[in-house]
């Protein structure tokens, strides 16, 4: 039964390091594409959502020790979500057709991975630290 525990805690910490890594890696990657050819980085300029990718950054650090890390990540994506790249739809037009890049996707991956992790500790609980007598 120890063991099984183990290893689940185990598998949980590896999915916090993956999860914070494939958010970090998601950053590299395009966030939009705007009329099938013109993509949209998560670092290019706009005026609305210009804390996203260091909500994601530090998202993805956080998430590599704690899941809720995730959930920085998470805000930071409802609010690409809801403030689209206004300044590439300014510029292309209102009629080009936009989607979400493999970026974006990567970090909705990345952060669901890491809510799903578990938050780490130190190697032994602080409380054996007292002095007992035995």
């Amino acid at each position: 039964m120890m063991a099984f525990e183990l290893k689940r805690i185990m598998v949980r910490r590896v999915l916090n390091l993956a999860g914070g890594l494939i958010t970090m890696a998601s950053l590299a990657l395009p966030w939009a594409v705007i009329g099938g050819n013109t993509t949209v980085s998560g670092f290019q300029p706009n005026s609305f959502v210009w804390f996203v990718p260091w909500m994601v950054l530090a998202g993805g650090v956080a998430s590599m020790v704690s899941r809720y890390g995730g959930l920085v990540t998470i805000a930071a994506l409802a609010a690409y979500a809801f403030s689209p790249p206004i300044y590439f739809v300014s510029t292309v037009g209102s009629a080009t057709t936009g989607a979400y890049g493999i970026g974006f996707w990567l970090a909705v991956v990345g952060a669901g991975s890491s809510i799903i992790g578990t938050s780490w500790t130190l190697p032994f609980p602080p409380t054996t630290l007292l002095l007992r007598k035995h």
